[in-house]
């Protein structure tokens, strides 16, 4: 069997403990945090009648230890029932919101990844210059600052002050594509940021090696020794850090579309946590831990592409 299909089984088997552990903290923490959805549902207009109703139809009237065996039941077949206060499938509400999410998340990773490629570059050529000074000064700036709070701050300054953009919600039409740059700009600027000090950090340490002073000796311009030589094998560990790029995407967007009201999952997580609506909770997250699962995969194959070096046991 090839090597690759072999350790992509072999890794596929090993997450289903990692789902469980997943499901299982998610399920005790739902319980933990105080609130009833029944109760928020009804508001101000709670009837006890209809509220213990409520409970026995969505099966929260039954012990705990039940109502996990038959959650877990569900998920292993992909079943997240339907959501308590918009009665649709939940399966459905992710795949519906899925379109937004990607639409937010491969464009920023993608001009991250090309931005902060090209800062990173550019900083190690430039070590300890002012160049480089202002580079770091500037990504560790971004990577002090939250998510929601830079967002909030695009919001006010192009929003707000300077009233160029809109800063929440999409429409269609041909203007739409206007609501589209500041949550794309908040995270992209997370991305680069990591992606251009792990790229600096990565070409400096390449740049020490004796190939790279063989290079230099033989008169190579030092753009053709950076990106010829030097960048090929600093990408290996900019290749591993590629899970670690999607899961810092799908966390920037659970904030970037709340401060947005962009309608993706990331918005649709924070209503169903607001309304304690637990089957949407649930889907959303493991929906998230996926996609965290298989990102970690396809990092380590890649990695493995990208060096010989690298065995997959």
């Amino acid at each position: 069997m090839n090597a690759y299909l072999s350790y992509t089984i072999r890794r596929l088997v090993l997450t289903v403990p990692i789902l469980w552990g997943v499901f299982t903290v998610t399920f005790i923490l739902f319980f933990i945090v105080p609130g009833d959805p029944a109760r928020l549902i009804m508001g101000q207009h709670r009837d006890p009648a209809m509220q213990a109703a409520m409970q026995k139809q969505w099966g929260l009237d039954q012990p705990k230890h039940v109502q996990y065996w038959g959650f877990l039941k569900k998920m292993v077949v992909l079943d997240f029932g339907r959501s308590f206060t918009t009665k649709r499938e939940v399966t459905q509400s992710i795949l519906q919101r899925l379109p937004a999410t990607a639409v937010l998340g491969l464009p920023s990773l993608t001009l991250g990844l090309l931005l902060g490629v090209a800062a990173g570059l550019w900083s190690a050529m430039r070590a300890n210059r002012a160049v480089d000074n202002t580079i770091r000064f500037v990504t560790f700036s971004l990577v002090s600052i939250p998510f929601f709070l830079l967002a909030i701050c695009l919001q006010w300054l192009f929003g707000q002050h300077l009233r160029i953009l809109p800063i929440s919600g999409y429409i269609n039409g041909p203007w739409g594509w206007l609501h589209l740059v500041l949550p794309v700009f908040a995270m992209t600027l997370g991305s680069f940021a990591g992606l251009t000090r792990l790229t600096r950090t990565a070409v400096l340490e390449v740049l020490t090696e004796d190939y790279i002073r063989t290079a230099k000796a033989k008169g190579l311009p030092e753009l053709v020794v950076v990106v010829r030589h030097a960048l090929r094998n600093a990408m290996i560990p900019l290749v591993t850090n590629l899970s670690v790029s999607v899961a810092g995407a799908l966390t920037g967007a659970f904030f970037v579309e709340a401060v947005f009201a962009w309608p993706g999952i990331g918005l649709l997580a924070v209503d169903a946590i607001n309304n304690r609506d637990f089957p949407v909770i649930m889907g959303t997250v493991m929906f998230g831990a996926v996609l965290f699962v298989i990102a970690d995969i396809v990092g380590d194959l890649l990695t493995a592409c990208v060096d010989p070096r690298v065995a997959l046991k």
